[in-house]
């Protein structure tokens, strides 16, 4: 009785990681586009399955049996030809169907097309831009890039330039505002006693000298100098 206890316990374990696996592809299938389920290739797939979970009772079936006839009787069902044929011949009728059906659907194609991902809500964004501009500072950075900016967001880098354009604004005109605006509060907190105004544009996010004084000069009007000294 040993030896069949032990077999019918894997049988059971097969089955319980069978049935775990099936949970997890049933989750994944959710997200397959509608159009997969009305093609050629999904009812092929479908008709796989099925045939796939008859022969999985049919052994399973046999299994049982025999470790009842074996436990209790010392007979071994699959010595029995005539008893095991017809499990056999299950399995060469459905190898047979399923490559059949593959041949057929050859060339149909199994990768799905990308679902579309709905667009933001433009307002939304532009407030989510603001937001992580003011709370993350990754204007900082001199080494900012739209495509780094975009993915901090979760979207498209078109998707921000779209966005900026509505409010009339460049991505690159946008960073350096709030760099200017940095600069100044830095300023304004005595930052400019034991640093120079160079140092303090490095400090707002500025790689140049060239690129702050263009950049401080087109949101305030005047040069560093002259806007501190009024």
């Amino acid at each position: 009785m040993i030896a069949p206890c032990g077999q019918f316990v894997e049988e059971g374990l097969v089955i319980l990681l069978a049935l775990g696996y099936l949970r997890a592809a049933f989750r994944m299938l959710q997200d397959i586009p509608e159009a997969f389920w009305k093609g050629p290739v999904y009812r092929w797939l479908r008709r796989f399955t099925i045939s796939l979970a008859f022969l999985f009772l049919i052994s399973s079936g046999y299994e049982i049996l025999d470790w009842i006839l074996y436990g209790f009787f010392e007979y071994n069902l699959f010595n029995t030809p005539w008893l095991a044929f017809p499990l056999k011949l299950s399995y060469a009728g459905i190898s047979l169907l399923s490559g059949y059906h593959a041949y057929l659907y050859q060339h149909q194609s199994l990768i799905l097309p990308e679902a579309p991902k709905p667009p933001a809500e433009e307002p939304e964004l532009s407030a989510r831009i603001d937001a992580i501009l003011k709370e993350n500072k990754p204007y900082l950075d001199p080494e900012l890039s739209l495509e780094a900016f975009a993915k901090l967001l979760g979207v498209h880098r078109n998707t921000v330039s779209k966005v900026l354009s509505s409010r009339g604004e460049s991505f690159r005109g946008l960073v350096n505002r709030y760099r200017v605006e940095e600069f100044i509060r830095l300023m304004q907190e005595g930052q400019h006693e034991h640093l120079t105004l160079l140092a303090i544009a490095f400090e707002s996010g500025f790689n140049s000298k060239a690129s702050f004084n263009r950049a401080f000069k087109s949101h305030t009007g005047s040069s560093p100098t002259a806007f501190f000294q009024n």
